[in-house]
């Protein structure tokens, strides 16, 4: 059973057990850099607990959306989106269904590529999403504005000046976090550490949840953001989202698709995403 312990204007966290975490139908995510705030993407959770991603505040609306195929791309460092690929002029809404349908499309709901089968949300786990921004300082600037529908979620980023950015969305079960809880610990987030068994490399890490109202209380989005080596051809303000995996609990398959977009575009529509 969740209880709210922090309410107001623009903020809620709730606690589950030891677990603390954020919790909102709708989020925006912004960073905190020492030019100023930055608005960078929305998340929503819908009534049945399908999780939308909207992309509004960058100012160029000219993009390419793609299903990528990286393994048969000779250098996994450069994404041919070009490649029945489909050219856009407006931003667009990634969805992540219950049933584990993905999908880019427009704010009215018309799919712009077709749709394709990740994992479920109502069970399994698994990376949501990647989002290379470039030029931080060129998406809009966030008025602190009252609004108690939404949530307004922070990356501090003012520990050093930068240009670029990499926020990654992971969906984890609470029971899992909380087993990682260190013995004689009361409670734990939400902000959270985390070390990768692979790399040794420690991760931070907000945890966002979904209200009560909603059916998949079970799970939490681990958002986390780090540095990412600028891209050389992203000389203006830039995106480059990557979503839609395949079951992380499953056998991989022999062709491992994504969905992934840049904006802007030009003619040649590549992405170094170094």
């Amino acid at each position: 059973m969740t209880t709210t312990i922090i309410s107001g204007d623009q903020q809620s966290v709730v606690q589950d057990g030891p677990l603390r975490y954020h919790a909102a139908a709708d989020t925006t995510v912004y960073a905190v850099t020492l030019k100023g705030r930055y608005k960078l993407f929305r998340i929503l959770f819908g009534k049945d607990g399908s999780i939308y991603i909207p992309f509004p505040y960058l100012d160029t609306k000219r993009g390419v959306l793609s299903a990528v195929d990286p393994a048969i791309q000779p250098n996994p460092k450069k994404l041919d989106l070009k490649r029945d690929g489909v050219v856009v002029t407006e931003d667009v809404k990634f969805s992540h269904h219950t049933s584990g349908i993905v999908q880019f499309s427009k704010s009215g709901g018309q799919d712009l590529l077709p749709r394709r089968r990740s994992f479920r949300l109502d069970g399994p786990i698994g990376r949501i999403f990647d989002l290379h921004v470039y030029w931080i300082d060129g998406f809009k600037q966030l008025a602190l504005k009252k609004n108690k529908r939404t949530l307004l979620l922070p990356f501090d980023l003012r520990d050093k000046e930068r240009t670029s950015l990499r926020i990654s969305g992971e969906w984890r079960r609470k029971r899992d976090i909380v087993d990682n809880l260190e013995p004689g610990g009361r409670w734990l987030g939400p902000r959270v550490s985390a070390v990768e068994r692979k790399t040794g490399r420690e991760r931070h890490f907000l945890l966002l949840g979904q209200p009560s109202s909603r059916p998949l209380i079970d799970h939490v989005l681990m958002l986390s953001a780090e540095d990412v080596q600028h891209a050389d051809g992203a000389v203006s303000p830039t995106m480059i989202f990557m979503g839609g995996w395949d079951h992380h609990e499953g056998t991989p398959p022999a062709t491992p698709k994504m969905l992934s977009f840049m904006y802007p575009v030009r003619a040649e529509a590549s992405s170094d995403s170094a």
